[in-house]
């Protein structure tokens, strides 16, 4: 297949993934969300992290709003990506009343405190799961370019179960994720 198809084809799947998504009632997102910030919050790597790299969730994401206020609860040290320049940092969450509007609308912190720590666990966002690990995001590659310069002992992707996909169009540079967590299972790749 060639670069021009493979682009097509992972384009067709992000917009038929997000359109199944949007399709879910309000009501339906609430409960499915609830159930996997169950399953996140039991789970041993997080448990028995010290520091936890969080995206802040937008539209057809998982919501993680909720997640994030139980990891400061936990005492974790929580950060979540900040773009500068084209590249995602991992920065100080600062608290949601210092958030300002960052690149694609996506809520950041308004100053700059990159922690240059390990990351024990990166809660990872994506369109499109494979049961193997495969992720597919949004195209800009920001979290595969994260992934080859930051350590992250576990890479965990909240998902809906309609995001899981046998066939899903991934690349030798798409960076898989170590666990899947969904509102009915948790697949360990």
């Amino acid at each position: 297949m060639s670069s021009d198809e493979l682009i097509r084809l992972k384009t067709e799947f992000r917009s038929r993934l997000i359109s199944t998504i949007d399709a879910l009632n309000s009501r339906q997102k609430q409960v499915y969300d609830l159930k996997i910030n169950q399953q996140l919050k039991v789970l041993e790597p997080i448990l028995n992290a010290t520091h936890v790299f969080c995206f802040l969730s937008v539209n057809h994401e998982v919501d993680t709003h909720e997640f994030i206020d139980w990891l400061i609860n936990q005492g974790k040290n929580v950060s979540i990506p900040k773009i500068i320049k084209g590249e995602m940092l991992a920065a100080r969450f600062p608290g949601w009343q210092n958030l300002i509007s960052g690149k694609f609308g996506i809520r950041e912190p308004e100053q700059i405190n990159i922690i240059s720590s390990p990351v024990d666990v990166c809660i990872t966002p994506g369109t499109g799961f494979s049961p193997c690990g495969g992720r597919l995001g949004l195209g800009q590659g920001y979290y595969d370019r994260w992934f080859l310069e930051n350590m992250a002992t576990f890479k965990i992707a909240p998902a809906y179960e309609l995001q899981v996909v046998d066939d899903l169009p991934v690349e030798n540079h798409d960076i898989p994720v170590d666990l899947i967590v969904t509102e009915k299972r948790i697949l360990r790749p």
